[in-house]
């Protein structure tokens, strides 16, 4: 099935009263499907760190993305997270999880940014694989070895949102998260397309 997916994640901040929402778009071959959830009070744990607070909020466990196509459509090896970047320290190499971070918008401080650190794993068929991640000028490229068309996006683990502790207001984020389709001469190359040699 194509589509393309909006999942809308909103949660109400306790400790300081606001409303904290978290939009996660993915973009499957341009078909719509939109999902909302309401989270209520945060199920984790709020920390200060100086000037940071860092927030742990409990996802719904939902995939953040999801490829799921039929066998006349190209098989992927790549997804993009767009405007993201690789937290700081992270491991280049094969790893079953990719800690990447996003810039979280302080409604009330447009001149003031927080920022999101999301655990993401990939599964094929149902089981989780090893992805290598790259950084560029578009977002993070996550690429696995097996091109695969029922690929799944995920957290794998808590997500940290860090505010600058003295803000009081509300907090949006927009993360979209696009599959990589192959180039035609990419495709002709995958494992069972008519030209495989």
């Amino acid at each position: 099935m194509d589509y393309f997916r909006k999942l809308d994640l909103f949660c109400r901040c306790g400790w300081m009263g606001a409303l904290l929402s978290l939009m996660f778009s993915s973009v499957v071959m341009s078909a719509v499907e939109e999902n909302i959830e309401t989270l209520g009070v945060i199920n984790g744990s709020v920390m200060q760190r100086g000037v940071l607070t860092e927030l742990n909020p409990t996802l719904s466990g939902r995939p953040l993305f999801r490829y799921d196509v039929e066998e006349t459509q190209p098989s992927i090896t790549q997804v993009l997270i767009e405007r993201a970047d690789l937290v700081s320290g992270s491991s280049r190499g094969e790893n079953d999880i990719v800690w990447v971070q996003h810039p979280a918008e302080l409604v009330n401080d447009p001149r003031t940014l927080g920022q999101w650190q999301l655990p993401l794993q990939v599964s094929i068929d149902g089981k989780v694989v090893p992805v290598t991640a790259h950084a560029d000028n578009r977002g993070v490229t996550l690429t696995w070895g097996k091109p695969a068309r029922d690929v799944k996006v995920n957290t794998g683990g808590l997500p940290r949102l860090m505010v600058p502790t003295v803000y009081r207001g509300d907090i949006r984020t927009d993360i979209r998260i696009v599959e990589v389709l192959p180039t035609p001469g990419e495709t002709d190359r995958l494992p069972g397309s008519a030209n495989e040699k």
